[in-house]
Order: C-alpha cells, then sequence, then structure tokens
C-alpha cells in the first residue's frame, strides 16, 4: 500500500489492485479483437515479423500491422527495431507474456 500526495490518510491505493486490473484489462483487450488474439498466439513461442504472421495466417498486412501497434500502445508486445521503416519484428513483453496461461487455458475453453 502507498500513499499519494494530496489524499487524506483513509484513501490509500493498493498497488497490487492496480497491476491486477491492468493485467485484466490487457486481458480483454487481446480477446476483443479475432486478429490480436491470432496475433498473440503467433507471438507465444517466438518473436515474429509482422508479415510472417499474415502470410502465415492469410490476414491482411496493413491489418495486422494496425493491431500490432494497438497492442504496442497497450504494453502487450513491443518492437525490437523500431528504427526499421519496412520489416518490425515484434515479441510480447513481461506484461504480455504474464497473460499466455490464462490466454491459452481460455483460448482452449472457447476452442480458439
Amino acid at each position: 500500500m502507498s500513499r499519494l500526495k494530496g489524499f487524506e490518510k483513509d484513501e490509500m491505493i493498493d498497488e497490487n489492485k492496480s497491476i491486477q486490473t491492468n493485467k485484466y484489462e490487457m486481458f480483454a483487450f487481446v480477446l476483443s479483437g479475432k486478429n490480436r488474439i491470432i496475433i498473440y498466439k503467433n507471438l507465444i513461442d517466438k518473436p515474429c515479423y509482422a508479415y510472417e504472421i499474415a502470410g502465415k495466417e492469410n490476414l491482411n498486412p496493413s491489418s495486422v500491422v494496425r493491431s500490432l501497434k494497438d497492442m504496442e500502445k497497450n504494453k502487450i508486445v513491443e518492437c525490437l527495431n523500431p528504427k526499421s521503416h519496412r520489416q518490425k519484428f515484434y515479441r510480447l513483453t513481461l506484461e504480455g507474456s504474464s497473460l499466455k496461461a490464462d490466454l491459452e487455458n481460455f483460448m482452449n475453453r472457447q476452442g480458439l
């Protein structure tokens, strides 16, 4: 527990609760888009180029890139070569990897 300036004594923020909430928000974000689910599944075992995912999954490359950028903004994936203008190489972040077991269990139960 920690206190923030400007809060009364009784108003404390539970940092663990905040982390937990963020994890569930990330979980919901991944599950809210078909492409994000597919992309996440492709990045579980190894980093990939956007074009690899698009080709393997028969998806539009621009929609894969757009989904990856959204996932990057939400700290689920990170680009390993951000200065490259053409072929971006992505992997799951530490936060994104922390969703792995929960997402795999959910996807297996749902048949995804």
